[in-house]
């Protein structure tokens, strides 16, 4: 594996991790291509994932060039998804040469399921109903984007054990069905996201189901991610994410550049 498509550092709100250290622990562990793809989230709690996109991207295409001979580092974007936001967003990837824009969904009708509050006063499976029905709006309204990012997010964060995060697709097929068919439609892809290994939990978002599931509906564009907030989780547990790759009949995974995918073989 060599293309870790998903990385965060000092210029997200959650991240300290210096841009360099980042860059040279993926060369280090064999990596020829990366995408740094640091959070923009419009009107966060104190603005914290507000990019500064103008002096991220001066840097990045710095570094880029720096580092050429050494990997392709992709300028990428990860964007979290909300309808009121929808013409910022667009705005804000329009104006730059992204390589790469990741869409995710991170706020939930005003509320994060990264706090313990989205799950309050309602079960897990209505927490989960809601989060894919968000997902499913913002691709019905808005397509200005490259791979939805780590598709059963909520699932990381639930108040429940690491055995019970382990779901079945059926619990959730239908809504499943119809966001794989809608990005496959659309010609967006989706990620193997490794983080929730790094924590204990036994399933990557999303889960090996998922990813079949992708593949047996026609899906072919794909990306691997550590979601890496600090150099040393750079391509974190990214032999799983192979194996998942190949278990799912997958010979290839993806890198972008100038928002056009490319195939690396397996």
């Amino acid at each position: 594996m060599i293309a870790d498509f998903h990385i965060h550092t000092r210029f997200s709100g959650d991240s300290e991790a210096d841009v360099d250290k980042v860059i040279q622990s993926a060369i280090t562990k064999g990596m020829k291509y990366m995408a740094i793809t640091d959070h923009n989230d419009f009107e966060y709690e104190n603005g914290m994932f507000e990019l500064d996109t103008e002096k991220y991207f001066e840097y990045m295409t710095k570094k880029k060039n720096e580092y050429k001979n050494d990997i392709e580092l992709s300028i990428g974007i990860e964007c979290g998804l909300e309808p009121t936001f929808y013409d910022r967003i667009n705005k804000l990837i329009s104006s730059y040469d992204f390589d790469f824009v990741i869409g995710s969904s991170h706020v939930i009708n005003g509320m994060d399921p990264y706090y313990k509050e989205y799950f309050e006063n309602r079960s897990v499976h209505d927490a989960m109903v809601e989060y894919l029905k968000s997902i499913l709006e913002n691709i019905d309204m808005f397509d200005n984007f490259d791979v939805y990012g780590h598709l059963d997010y909520m699932m990381r964060y639930a108040p429940i054990t690491a055995e019970e995060k382990r779901y079945d697709y059926a619990e959730y097929g239908q809504l499943f069905d119809e966001i794989l068919t809608k990005l496959i439609n659309k010609g967006k892809g989706i990620e193997i996201n490794t983080s929730p290994l790094k924590s204990g939990l036994y399933d990557t978002n999303p889960n090996l189901q998922v990813v079949k599931r992708y593949a047996k509906l026609g899906g072919k564009i794909i990306t691997v991610g550590s979601d890496a907030h600090s150099p040393e989780y750079v391509g974190h547990s990214f032999q799983i994410a192979e194996n998942m790759l190949r278990d799912a009949g997958f010979t290839h995974f993806n890198v972008f550049r100038n928002r056009n995918f490319i195939n690396i073989p397996l």
